[in-house]
């Protein structure tokens, strides 16, 4: 066993009649280091119920990785004053990978450093080195990238050099995450080959199984979600086979997280019955999930009252990240009540803890949840006290737009058309490639003009075209809707020579101009500035219908901003008129009304800077 030779330690033991309880704890030892939780459990709890330290060591780190972790950590702080020498050293390092488990980092870093000063005096490097793999993915989970680089590019050789190959490529995983998080897909996909490629030739399915997750987040980042969909029920899968209680966590809950958002909640909601009937200790993740599936559904104080009790458990673990999340969480939902003095006495401390963590955590993180927080961000920024923080924070959210959308997991009914500030479609949440230029605009045009024919779609797009040209494109666009959308989206009727098309009712078809349009009617500003992310079809020209629909959806902005800023002058809120001004430009960066009233209020309450700066602008509005 001392050799890694595990298979041939339970050949020798298995064909023994009856085993002492030393020889049971290595059985139990040798099963659980092949992955064989359930044939290794009694074995090593008989061992420990008498008096065999090495098993209820191992029996708590059994305990950790079936993702019974409440129960791992109270075992070995039991078990660890009844230890000494490696034995205690493995209890430390066990115990700190349970309270990392478990969301306590701080704690889980000073077992951590104690099991790693015990095992350089002990002088055996490589368990330290292992310990020190573990410690980077603290690093990593806490946003502190740079020392889980550190950590890991230091360690990477000696561990390739030993024999045991499995803390190499443990140490390979943890890299592939850090590249992932700061986008450097280049690494990533080389990383994920070497680890590929070592998993085999070691022949160890959980390797496999995460060379399969870096490959599965890889395919977000790029993108590909239809593969990164297939990826992850490989993944809940092959873990479910393998009894790995993180891998089927990790899995189930973006699986559930797809569901929720797609509206399935039935289905949502029977993953994590089973993930909790499987594994009924939950983690800060999991109830996360919950609160969010409890908002989604409507459930607005049962998710306040589950976000409240994330916030709590985060808080008391030391987790910075969670507690955060929840606490935007937990500001978003009053939002959504209406109750805005409780939105903003969350909100501002919420925010704070935002700037702390999406610079530290990366893009890939916190995105996605900026995304489905996108109006609360907007609503902060038109908040005096919290509009300082925000221009950073909206800058992460800004380089989101398009690439992944709030309902990017949307169902397979939905036909979502982005016109503000981009040109694209996605059919079931993934984005699709057209082969002619100017389909999305017919889309948008049939989405908003039913019925209509060949003629009145040339008409209204491409009337400075040659006829017979401009009818031979507008075919083209409509077959190119076919190939890329499905036959069964867009559908025609009448003569043959004539047809009318219509987008089939099937199909649910939303575009974020008229949720623009909608939001502004209704007074609800942080919403329409959340929707509104630039020139209704960029780029598109030739058309007095797009012209029109532009200044639609610009004017129809304006009105409402230019009504809120007469309320803020009126009440003499000038840090108000200030915000609504610079969300007006952004709408409008010609609305030279707009601009001198912003400037009287920035005279009265900006900066110096700021001052200059508004009246540069207000300089080359006007000259």
């Amino acid at each position: 066993m001392n050799d890694f030779d595990y298979q041939s330690t339970i050949d020798l033991l298995s064909s023994k009649d009856e085993l002492t309880f030393r020889e049971k704890a290595l059985l139990g030892v040798s099963l659980f280091r092949t992955a064989r939780f359930e044939e290794c459990e009694p074995y090593l709890l008989e061992a420990h119920q008498h008096g065999e330290i090495e098993a209820s060591v191992e029996y708590g780190n059994l305990l950790r990785v079936r993702g019974r972790t409440v129960e791992a950590i109270e075992h070995l702080q039991q078990v660890l004053p009844r230890t000494s020498g490696l034995h205690h050293y493995a209890c430390l390092r066990w115990l700190g990978a349970a309270l990392y488990q478990g969301g306590r980092h701080e704690d889980a870093l000073e077992r951590l450093s104690s099991a790693l000063h015990g095992y350089e005096t002990a002088q055996l490097p490589q368990i330290a080195l292992r310990v020190r793999v573990m410690i980077s993915s603290i690093y990593f989970a806490s946003g502190q990238h740079g020392q889980a680089k550190a950590i890991i590019d230091q360690s990477l050789l000696p561990l390739e050099q030993a024999s045991d190959k499995l803390p190499y490529l443990s140490a390979m995983y943890n890299l592939l995450n850090i590249e992932l998080e700061t986008g450097n897909v280049e690494k990533a996909e080389e990383l994920i080959r070497l680890l590929h490629a070592g998993a085999r030739d070691l022949g160890s399915p959980r390797m496999l199984l995460y060379a399969k997750i870096g490959q599965s987040q890889l395919h977000l980042i790029l993108g590909s979600y239809q593969d990164y969909f297939a990826l992850l029920e490989d993944i809940r899968h092959e873990a479910l086979q393998l009894g790995e209680y993180q891998m089927i966590e990790w899995a189930t809950l973006r699986l559930a997280d797809h569901h929720s958002v797609s509206g399935h909640h039935a289905e949502a909601i029977k993953l994590l019955l089973d993930l909790n009937q499987q594994y009924p200790h939950k983690s800060m993740e999991t109830r996360l999930l919950e609160a969010l599936m409890a908002r989604r559904r409507g459930d607005l104080l049962g998710a306040l009252r589950r976000f409240r009790e994330v916030a709590s458990l985060a808080e008391a673990a030391q987790s910075r990240y969670t507690s955060v999340r929840a606490q935007l969480h937990i500001a978003y939902v009053h939002y959504l009540l209406n109750d805005f003095k409780a939105c903003g006495h969350d909100l501002l401390p919420a925010i704070e803890g935002l700037l702390e963590i999406a610079g530290g955590r990366g893009p890939t993180s916190i995105r996605p949840e900026l995304e489905e927080l996108s109006e609360l961000l907007y609503y902060a920024s038109l908040q005096p006290e919290m509009a300082p923080y925000l221009p950073s924070v909206m800058e992460h959210l800004a380089d989101l737009s398009g690439a992944m959308p709030a309902d990017v997991f949307a169902p397979s009914s939905t036909l979502e058309l982005l016109t503000l500030g981009q040109q694209s479609a996605l059919k079931n949440g993934v984005p699709v490639s057209f082969s002619v230029a100017g389909v999305v605009p017919v889309l948008v045009y049939l989405a908003l003009h039913p019925g209509s024919t060949r003629g009145d779609v040339q008409a209204a797009l491409f009337p400075d075209r040659e006829p017979e040209s401009a009818g031979a494109y507008v075919r083209k666009c409509l077959q190119a809707i076919r190939e890329g959308l499905g036959g069964d989206v867009l559908l025609s009727e009448g003569p043959y020579r004539a047809p009318r098309y219509t987008l089939s009712r099937k199909v649910a078809v939303t575009l974020d101009s008229q949720r623009a349009l909608k939001f502004a009617s209704e007074g609800n500003v942080a919403g329409a500035l959340a929707a509104y992310r630039g020139e209704f079809l960029p780029g598109f020209s030739g058309s007095e219908w797009v012209d029109g629909m532009r200044d639609r959806v610009r004017t129809t902005l304006l009105l409402t901003l230019e009504r809120l800023i007469g309320e803020a002058e009126a009440a003499h809120e000038w840090s108000r008129v200030v915000l609504l001004g610079n969300q007006a430009l952004r709408v409008d960066p010609y609305a030279v009304e707009i601009a001198e009233r912003r400037l009287r209020a920035a005279r009265i309450v900006s900066s110096p800077a700021e001052l200059a700066a508004y009246v540069a602008e207000w300089n080359r509005l006007t000259n």
